[in-house]
């Protein structure tokens, strides 16, 4: 059974959540404007599902929960994170 308060970022308990604009989102996970955008677009071929949505701030802004980033980032392997090069040349 898969533990809610590790995977649901809305149930972290008393974890603080923030919610972040575009440019801390890019810094946090490592990725381009245009690579977040994308992920979140289902007619994208770069669409992750597995990718935390934004939340609406306003009616032009969004934002995305930091302990849904968090989560997202943590469930990355190595491999998938440095692109599957071990850094030697192989």
């Amino acid at each position: 059974m898969i533990n809610p308060r590790v995977t649901d970022p809305y149930k972290m308990g008393s974890t603080h959540a923030e919610i972040l604009r575009i440019a801390m989102v890019c810094k946090r996970t490592g990725l381009s404007r245009t690579t977040v955008y994308e992920k979140i677009n289902p007619r994208s071929r770069s669409f992750d599902e597995t990718f935390p949505r934004p939340v609406a701030l306003g009616a032009r802004a969004v934002g995305w929960l930091s302990t849904a980033l968090d989560v997202w980032v943590a469930t990355r392997s190595p491999r998938m994170i440095s692109g599957g090069s071990n850094g030697m040349g192989q």
